[in-house]
């Protein structure tokens, strides 16, 4: 359960869901994995959302040109957060987005 001092924005709101979407459907479409683990948490200043899969990976330096992945970066960047993707071929991968609190004030 994720708790907030404070409500989030429908703009907010919306661009999270958005990021949750097309990771799934980017894991969907493209990692062969058996498991996907989504979390998302928050401390005083910070909300984080980590999308992780054990599939196969893929080379950050060869893959990270797709509308997708440049729409999450984008959408985190807008709100004031920072967007990691973390893979490599073999070892699954994992998107993590952090927004601090004070953007997701209405």
């Amino acid at each position: 359960m994720l708790t907030l001092s404070s409500t989030i924005s429908q703009e907010v709101s919306t661009a999270i869901y958005r990021i949750i979407q097309e990771s799934l459907t980017n894991i969907c479409k493209y990692a062969e994995t058996t498991e996907i683990n989504l979390t998302i948490t928050s401390t005083k200043s910070n909300l984080q959302l980590r999308v992780e899969d054990n599939g196969i990976g893929f080379d950050l330096a060869q893959n990270t040109t797709g509308f997708g992945l440049k729409n999450m970066h984008d959408r985190t960047l807008a709100l004031g957060g920072i967007f990691k993707i973390n893979s490599r071929p073999g070892a699954g991968c994992q998107i993590l987005v952090d927004i601090p609190l004070k953007s997701l004030k209405e």
